[in-house]
């Protein structure tokens, strides 16, 4: 019987020690496809992405409300009393006059009205990025929780093994039933803490619900396992992705085109504006008088130019302009030096993530070593119950620690995907 007890405390020691090394394993392997698929999601279905695209098809309309002529005027006028001319007598007139801007204004008028639009078009692409980073975001924090809760289950199963082992043990006398009270009071602890877990899953499964619109409280399958993530290449100009600016420099320059085109259009609209039309008067004739002109209308055309000799609003205008193209210059170096400090901050944690892991392999891989020694004098001897139940704790507390670690490392990676893709 004592044999098959040792042979049975034997199995234990190699199940637990094959459980660890599973888990040293167990993020090895990423799947983006399941993380790709809420991104695509997401940014098909959030509503504020469709109100910033209806929002760049309304600036878009206001087009075709610009490349226009201004109305033509239309004026008719009446006699009171009736005017005696040397033609007859003068009823009434009836005139047309149409204005012309200056040469180009309508096309530049145009030109202004589709970078403004553009300006409102870039915002579709900011938000798209600040979504998908809250989600990865939302999403890798749901991960850590679940993977928490993995790792607590498993903790619970090796104590249920150990309590086996230790019945066992007092069976033969070489274990105190205190031993038992302790395993217990550990099992209780962490049963605790998974109830806790699922209740900080709460908040961000509901905002990770509401980026994609669904059920605040629908639940999330999370099948991947994240292995340590890799930095993506930085160039020295991390603002430029695929030869395009980033979306915020883009919006910025096309702020700086619609400041450019504003300036145009006032400098047009200090030149002078025409106008042409043309007016009628009909003319009654004289009763009992002959005369070759008797009853004969007049026909008029006429020719208008205004001419803005009042200058201040547009010197006015242009200092505006040219001020709003200096200030975007430098709100522009202002974001590439945030850009530059959040890659530097999120290349730090990246690093500390990775230094964390070393240590906590390193520890996992002594700590597995000093297992198998005390399970060893345990199974014999029934000594090193304390020593082994808190190596036991202290081998899935790393591995807790290394999932918090490449969390880590992917929230970092994030945050530079946010600025170079």
């Amino acid at each position: 019987m004592e044999k098959i007890k040792k042979i049975s405390n034997k199995l234990f020691i190699k199940k637990s020690i094959w459980i660890f090394i599973f888990l040293a394993f167990y993020n090895n392997v990423f799947t983006q496809v399941e993380l790709e698929s809420y991104i695509n999601l997401a940014t098909e279905k959030n509503e504020n992405l469709k109100a910033l695209h209806q929002n760049y098809l309304v600036a878009l309309s206001k087009v075709n409300q610009v490349n226009i002529l201004p109305n033509p005027e239309i004026n008719l006028g009446v006699m009171l009393p009736k005017m005696q001319g040397h033609t007859g007598i003068n009823r009434f007139n009836l005139g047309a006059m149409q204005s012309f801007p200056w040469f180009g204004i309508l096309k530049a008028k145009k030109d202004l009205a589709l970078a403004q639009a553009e300006v409102k078009n870039k915002n579709v692409p900011i938000a798209s990025l600040e979504i998908i980073y809250h989600l990865k975001k939302t999403w890798l924090k749901i991960y850590e929780l679940e993977k928490k809760k993995e790792f607590s289950t498993i903790n619970l199963q090796l104590l249920d093994r150990l309590e086996d082992v230790t019945l066992s043990n007092i069976e033969a006398g070489k274990s105190s039933a205190i031993n038992v009270v302790k395993i217990n009071l550990k099992k209780e602890k962490i049963k605790t803490e998974l109830a806790l877990l699922e209740n900080q899953k709460i908040a961000p499964l509901a905002t990770f619900n509401q980026l994609l619109q669904s059920d605040l409280n629908q639940a999330i399958d999370i099948k991947s396992n994240l292995n340590f993530a890799i930095l993506p290449d930085i160039k020295n100009d991390f603002s430029v992705t695929n030869n395009q600016p980033h979306p915020i420099i883009q919006k910025l320059n096309i702020e700086q085109q619609v400041a450019s085109k504003s300036l145009k259009i006032n400098d047009l609209n200090r030149k002078p504006t025409f106008g042409i039309g043309f007016e009628w008067t009909y003319v009654q004739k004289y009763p009992n008088i002959s005369f070759d002109a008797n009853g004969r209308d007049m026909k008029v055309a006429r020719a208008r130019v205004t001419l803005p000799i009042y200058t201040k609003q547009y010197r006015a205008k242009t200092q505006e302009e040219e001020q709003k193209i200096i200030a975007i210059d430098h709100q522009k170096k202002e974001i590439i030096s945030q850009f530059s400090m959040i890659i530097e901050q999120a290349k730090a944690e990246h690093e500390s993530a990775k230094i964390k892991i070393d240590l906590y392999e390193k520890q996992k891989r002594l700590t597995r070593s000093a297992i198998e020694i005390l399970e060893g004098n345990f199974s014999t001897s029934g000594k090193g119950f304390e020593e082994l139940l808190q190596m036991q704790m202290n081998l899935v507390d790393y591995d807790v620690m290394i999932l918090e670690a490449i969390v880590m490392s992917h929230l970092a990676v994030a945050k530079i995907e946010k600025i170079i893709l």
